[in-house]
């Protein structure tokens, strides 16, 4: 699985550094990206289903200083790459 990460415009930011972590919150598992975008796509990346990892998005100015990661950052999330259906009756 190839993680697409979001997030919100900040204030005053130019472009965003996004880089996501193993559970541990230290370990890289998708090296760091600078994007002007709110979105970033790690093509190059896979991450293992049912794994935990840690989204980290830091907010820069055009001339490089960082503005703030983001307040929920670092955001743990758990890989599933299985669609959740949800049925209802009676049919």
């Amino acid at each position: 699985v190839n993680p697409t990460i979001k997030w919100v415009a900040a204030t005053g930011a130019a472009t965003y550094d996004a880089t996501v972590y193993e559970s541990d919150g230290t370990t890289v598992k998708c090296a760091l990206q600078n994007t002007a975008s709110t979105q970033h796509n790690f093509s190059g990346c896979s991450l293992t289903e049912g794994s935990t990892y840690k989204a980290v998005v830091v907010a820069k100015t055009g001339g490089g200083a960082t503005i703030a990661p983001a307040a929920n950052s670092p955001y743990s999330f758990t890989v599933n790459n299985k669609p959740t259906i949800t049925t209802s009756g009676p049919w």
